[in-house]
Protein backbone atom coordinates (compact mmCIF):
# COMPACT_ATOMS: atom_id res chain seq x y z
CA UNK A 1 0.00 0.00 0.00
CA UNK A 2 2.77 2.45 0.95
CA UNK A 3 4.63 1.67 -2.28
CA UNK A 4 1.50 2.32 -4.32
CA UNK A 5 0.91 5.66 -2.59
CA UNK A 6 4.53 6.68 -3.08
CA UNK A 7 4.37 5.75 -6.75
CA UNK A 8 1.15 7.74 -7.23
CA UNK A 9 2.60 10.81 -5.50
CA UNK A 10 5.79 10.57 -7.55
CA UNK A 11 3.84 10.26 -10.81
CA UNK A 12 1.61 13.19 -9.83
CA UNK A 13 4.62 15.36 -9.00
CA UNK A 14 6.36 14.43 -12.23
CA UNK A 15 3.25 15.20 -14.27
CA UNK A 16 2.71 18.54 -12.54
CA UNK A 17 6.36 19.50 -13.10
CA UNK A 18 6.09 18.57 -16.80
CA UNK A 19 2.89 20.60 -17.17
CA UNK A 20 4.46 23.57 -15.38
CA UNK A 21 7.63 23.51 -17.50
CA UNK A 22 5.88 23.15 -20.86
CA UNK A 23 3.19 25.62 -19.80
CA UNK A 24 5.71 28.30 -18.88
CA UNK A 25 7.66 27.76 -22.09
CA UNK A 26 4.56 28.11 -24.23
CA UNK A 27 3.03 30.95 -22.21
CA UNK A 28 6.07 33.17 -22.80
CA UNK A 29 5.49 33.23 -26.56
CA UNK A 30 4.35 36.77 -27.46
CA UNK A 31 1.09 35.70 -29.12
CA UNK A 32 0.02 33.52 -26.19
CA UNK A 33 1.29 35.98 -23.60
CA UNK A 34 -0.77 38.86 -24.99
CA UNK A 35 -3.96 36.81 -25.13
CA UNK A 36 -3.31 35.33 -21.69
CA UNK A 37 -2.77 38.79 -20.19
CA UNK A 38 -5.95 40.09 -21.82
CA UNK A 39 -7.98 37.17 -20.47
CA UNK A 40 -6.53 37.57 -16.97
CA UNK A 41 -7.20 41.32 -16.88
CA UNK A 42 -10.74 41.04 -18.25
CA UNK A 43 -11.73 38.07 -16.06
CA UNK A 44 -10.25 39.61 -12.92
CA UNK A 45 -11.80 43.02 -13.61
CA UNK A 46 -15.25 41.59 -14.30
CA UNK A 47 -15.12 39.41 -11.17
CA UNK A 48 -14.03 42.32 -8.95
CA UNK A 49 -16.65 44.58 -10.55
CA UNK A 50 -19.39 42.05 -9.84
CA UNK A 51 -18.33 41.62 -6.22
CA UNK A 52 -17.87 45.35 -5.62
CA UNK A 53 -20.82 46.80 -7.54
CA UNK A 54 -23.33 44.03 -8.11
CA UNK A 55 -23.45 41.91 -4.99
CA UNK A 56 -26.91 40.65 -5.96
CA UNK A 57 -25.19 38.77 -8.81
CA UNK A 58 -21.95 37.93 -7.01
CA UNK A 59 -23.76 36.35 -4.07
CA UNK A 60 -24.75 33.43 -6.28
CA UNK A 61 -21.06 32.50 -6.51
CA UNK A 62 -20.71 32.81 -2.72
CA UNK A 63 -23.89 30.98 -1.74
CA UNK A 64 -22.36 27.60 -2.60
CA UNK A 65 -19.82 28.14 0.19
CA UNK A 66 -22.21 29.56 2.84
CA UNK A 67 -22.65 26.15 4.56
CA UNK A 68 -19.09 26.63 5.80
CA UNK A 69 -20.44 29.62 7.73
CA UNK A 70 -23.28 27.55 9.18
CA UNK A 71 -20.84 24.81 10.12
CA UNK A 72 -18.71 27.35 11.93
CA UNK A 73 -21.67 28.68 13.88
CA UNK A 74 -22.83 25.17 14.80
CA UNK A 75 -19.42 24.00 15.97
CA UNK A 76 -18.77 27.16 17.97
CA UNK A 77 -22.20 26.95 19.59
CA UNK A 78 -21.64 23.31 20.51
CA UNK A 79 -18.28 24.14 22.04
CA UNK A 80 -19.80 27.02 24.02
CA UNK A 81 -22.63 24.82 25.33
CA UNK A 82 -20.17 22.10 26.31
CA UNK A 83 -18.00 24.60 28.13
CA UNK A 84 -21.03 26.11 29.91
CA UNK A 85 -22.38 22.78 31.14
CA UNK A 86 -18.98 21.37 32.05
CA UNK A 87 -17.90 24.45 34.03
CA UNK A 88 -17.76 23.95 37.81
CA UNK A 89 -20.58 25.40 39.88
CA UNK A 90 -19.86 28.77 41.43
CA UNK A 91 -20.97 30.20 44.73
CA UNK A 92 -24.45 31.70 44.61
CA UNK A 93 -24.40 35.47 44.51
CA UNK A 94 -21.36 37.67 44.11
CA UNK A 95 -19.45 38.76 41.03
CA UNK A 96 -18.05 35.93 38.89
CA UNK A 97 -15.21 37.62 36.98
CA UNK A 98 -13.79 34.33 35.64
CA UNK A 99 -17.19 33.16 34.35
CA UNK A 100 -17.80 36.48 32.62
CA UNK A 101 -14.39 36.34 30.98
CA UNK A 102 -15.07 32.80 29.73
CA UNK A 103 -18.44 33.82 28.25
CA UNK A 104 -16.81 36.80 26.55
CA UNK A 105 -14.05 34.56 25.15
CA UNK A 106 -16.61 32.10 23.77
CA UNK A 107 -18.56 34.96 22.20
CA UNK A 108 -15.46 36.37 20.56
CA UNK A 109 -14.51 32.88 19.36
CA UNK A 110 -17.92 32.55 17.75
CA UNK A 111 -17.55 35.88 15.98
CA UNK A 112 -14.03 34.92 14.87
CA UNK A 113 -15.17 31.59 13.42
CA UNK A 114 -18.08 33.28 11.65
CA UNK A 115 -15.85 36.00 10.20
CA UNK A 116 -13.29 33.47 8.97
CA UNK A 117 -15.95 31.25 7.42
CA UNK A 118 -17.62 34.20 5.70
CA UNK A 119 -14.26 35.45 4.40
CA UNK A 120 -13.47 31.96 3.09
CA UNK A 121 -16.86 31.79 1.35
CA UNK A 122 -16.34 35.19 -0.32
CA UNK A 123 -12.78 34.34 -1.41
CA UNK A 124 -13.86 30.98 -2.85
CA UNK A 125 -16.80 32.64 -4.60
CA UNK A 126 -14.52 35.27 -6.14
CA UNK A 127 -12.10 32.56 -7.31
CA UNK A 128 -14.98 30.53 -8.74
CA UNK A 129 -16.28 33.53 -10.67
CA UNK A 130 -12.82 34.34 -12.03
CA UNK A 131 -12.17 30.71 -12.98
CA UNK A 132 -15.43 30.39 -14.90
CA UNK A 133 -14.75 33.57 -16.84
CA UNK A 134 -11.17 32.48 -17.53
CA UNK A 135 -12.29 29.06 -18.77
CA UNK A 136 -14.91 30.52 -21.08
CA UNK A 137 -12.40 32.87 -22.68
CA UNK A 138 -9.51 30.38 -22.72
CA UNK A 139 -11.51 27.68 -24.51
CA UNK A 140 -12.09 30.11 -27.37
CA UNK A 141 -8.84 32.10 -27.55
CA UNK A 142 -6.13 29.78 -26.24
CA UNK A 143 -7.14 26.13 -26.39
CA UNK A 144 -7.35 25.64 -30.20
CA UNK A 145 -3.81 26.93 -30.76
CA UNK A 146 -2.48 25.01 -27.74
CA UNK A 147 -3.98 21.76 -29.09
CA UNK A 148 -2.62 22.43 -32.59
CA UNK A 149 0.92 23.07 -31.36
CA UNK A 150 0.82 20.07 -29.05
CA UNK A 151 -0.31 17.77 -31.88
CA UNK A 152 2.54 19.08 -34.05
CA UNK A 153 4.90 17.63 -31.44
CA UNK A 154 2.89 14.37 -31.26
CA UNK A 155 1.83 13.65 -34.86
CA UNK A 156 0.92 10.08 -33.95
CA UNK A 157 -2.05 11.30 -31.94
CA UNK A 158 -3.48 13.21 -34.90
CA UNK A 159 -3.15 10.13 -37.09
CA UNK A 160 -5.35 8.21 -34.67
CA UNK A 161 -8.18 10.75 -34.61
CA UNK A 162 -11.64 9.25 -34.11
CA UNK A 163 -15.06 10.61 -34.88
CA UNK A 164 -16.64 12.38 -31.94
CA UNK A 165 -19.95 10.89 -30.89
CA UNK A 166 -22.65 12.33 -28.70
CA UNK A 167 -23.75 8.93 -27.46
CA UNK A 168 -23.73 8.98 -23.68
CA UNK A 169 -22.79 12.67 -23.51
CA UNK A 170 -26.22 13.64 -22.20
CA UNK A 171 -25.77 11.66 -19.00
CA UNK A 172 -22.01 12.14 -18.54
CA UNK A 173 -22.27 15.89 -17.92
CA UNK A 174 -25.03 15.65 -15.25
CA UNK A 175 -23.17 12.76 -13.64
CA UNK A 176 -19.99 14.82 -13.29
CA UNK A 177 -21.97 17.73 -11.85
CA UNK A 178 -23.55 15.39 -9.29
CA UNK A 179 -20.12 14.04 -8.34
CA UNK A 180 -18.81 17.58 -7.79
CA UNK A 181 -21.85 18.42 -5.65
CA UNK A 182 -21.33 15.26 -3.59
CA UNK A 183 -17.69 16.18 -3.02
CA UNK A 184 -18.74 19.64 -1.90
CA UNK A 185 -21.22 18.14 0.58
CA UNK A 186 -18.48 15.90 1.97
CA UNK A 187 -16.36 19.01 2.51
CA UNK A 188 -19.27 20.67 4.31
CA UNK A 189 -19.70 17.61 6.52
CA UNK A 190 -16.00 17.54 7.37
CA UNK A 191 -16.05 21.28 8.13
CA UNK A 192 -18.82 20.72 10.69
CA UNK A 193 -16.36 18.76 12.83
CA UNK A 194 -13.13 20.53 11.86
CA UNK A 195 -13.80 23.98 10.32
CA UNK A 196 -10.29 24.18 8.89
CA UNK A 197 -11.16 21.31 6.54
CA UNK A 198 -13.18 23.87 4.61
CA UNK A 199 -9.84 24.70 3.00
CA UNK A 200 -10.30 21.50 0.97
CA UNK A 201 -12.37 23.67 -1.33
CA UNK A 202 -9.12 25.04 -2.74
CA UNK A 203 -7.88 21.66 -4.10
CA UNK A 204 -11.34 21.10 -5.57
CA UNK A 205 -11.29 24.53 -7.23
CA UNK A 206 -7.79 23.76 -8.49
CA UNK A 207 -8.71 20.35 -9.92
CA UNK A 208 -11.92 21.20 -11.76
CA UNK A 209 -10.54 23.69 -14.35
CA UNK A 210 -7.63 21.39 -15.24
CA UNK A 211 -9.92 18.37 -15.60
CA UNK A 212 -12.37 20.37 -17.75
CA UNK A 213 -9.66 21.59 -20.13
CA UNK A 214 -8.04 18.16 -20.24
CA UNK A 215 -11.30 16.55 -21.37
CA UNK A 216 -11.69 19.16 -24.12
CA UNK A 217 -8.07 18.76 -25.25
CA UNK A 218 -8.64 15.02 -25.80
CA UNK A 219 -11.79 15.39 -27.88
CA UNK A 220 -11.57 13.57 -31.17
CA UNK A 221 -8.26 11.91 -30.34
CA UNK A 222 -9.50 8.79 -28.59
CA UNK A 223 -12.68 6.89 -27.69
CA UNK A 224 -14.48 7.85 -24.50
CA UNK A 225 -13.18 4.88 -22.54
CA UNK A 226 -9.57 5.65 -23.44
CA UNK A 227 -10.00 9.34 -22.62
CA UNK A 228 -11.51 8.49 -19.23
CA UNK A 229 -8.58 6.17 -18.49
CA UNK A 230 -6.08 8.96 -19.25
CA UNK A 231 -7.99 11.48 -17.14
CA UNK A 232 -8.18 9.03 -14.24
CA UNK A 233 -4.47 8.29 -14.44
CA UNK A 234 -3.53 12.00 -14.31
CA UNK A 235 -5.85 13.08 -11.49
CA UNK A 236 -3.02 13.59 -9.01
CA UNK A 237 -1.09 15.73 -11.47
CA UNK A 238 -4.26 17.73 -12.16
CA UNK A 239 -4.59 18.62 -8.46
CA UNK A 240 -0.94 19.62 -8.00
CA UNK A 241 -0.76 21.56 -11.25
CA UNK A 242 -4.10 23.23 -10.52
CA UNK A 243 -2.87 24.37 -7.12
CA UNK A 244 0.23 25.88 -8.73
CA UNK A 245 -1.88 27.75 -11.29
CA UNK A 246 -4.31 28.86 -8.58
CA UNK A 247 -1.44 30.24 -6.51
CA UNK A 248 0.03 31.93 -9.59
CA UNK A 249 -3.30 33.57 -10.39
CA UNK A 250 -3.27 35.25 -6.96
CA UNK A 251 0.15 36.91 -7.49
CA UNK A 252 0.15 40.26 -9.34
CA UNK A 253 1.97 40.25 -12.70
CA UNK A 254 2.36 36.46 -12.61
CA UNK A 255 -1.40 36.15 -12.87
CA UNK A 256 -1.12 37.42 -16.45
CA UNK A 257 0.53 34.09 -17.34
CA UNK A 258 -2.03 31.94 -15.51
CA UNK A 259 -4.55 31.36 -18.36
CA UNK A 260 -1.89 30.36 -20.90
CA UNK A 261 -0.01 28.33 -18.29
CA UNK A 262 -3.20 26.45 -17.43
CA UNK A 263 -4.24 25.72 -21.00
CA UNK A 264 -0.84 24.84 -22.47
CA UNK A 265 0.35 22.81 -19.49
CA UNK A 266 -2.89 20.83 -19.30
CA UNK A 267 -2.93 20.13 -23.04
CA UNK A 268 0.66 18.91 -23.15
CA UNK A 269 0.15 16.80 -20.03
CA UNK A 270 -2.89 14.88 -21.28
CA UNK A 271 -1.49 14.44 -24.78
CA UNK A 272 1.68 12.96 -23.29
CA UNK A 273 -0.48 10.76 -21.05
CA UNK A 274 -2.45 9.49 -24.05
CA UNK A 275 0.74 8.76 -26.00
CA UNK A 276 2.28 6.93 -23.02
CA UNK A 277 -0.85 4.83 -22.55
CA UNK A 278 -0.86 3.75 -26.17
CA UNK A 279 2.83 2.96 -26.03
CA UNK A 280 2.31 0.80 -22.91
CA UNK A 281 -0.54 -1.06 -24.62
CA UNK A 282 1.57 -1.61 -27.74
CA UNK A 283 4.48 -2.95 -25.69
CA UNK A 284 2.21 -5.22 -23.68
CA UNK A 285 0.62 -6.56 -26.85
Amino acid sequence: MATRWFSAITRAGSGAAFALGTGLKGALRPSMLLRSAAIAVVAGSVALWLFARHWEVAQYFVIAFVPLLWASFGLTGAQADHARFSAPATTAGGFDLAGGAMDLAHGLAGLGHAALALALAVVCGLLLCGLLLTLLASCRWLLPEAVRRSLEKQPGLRAAEVAETRKGALWRVPLRIIIVLLLSQLIYLAAMFVPHLGLLWFPLLAYLPVAFLAARALRGLAPVTERDAVLKRERGAFVLFGLIVLATSCVPVLNLLAPALLVIGTTRLVHRGLADRRMDIAQAG
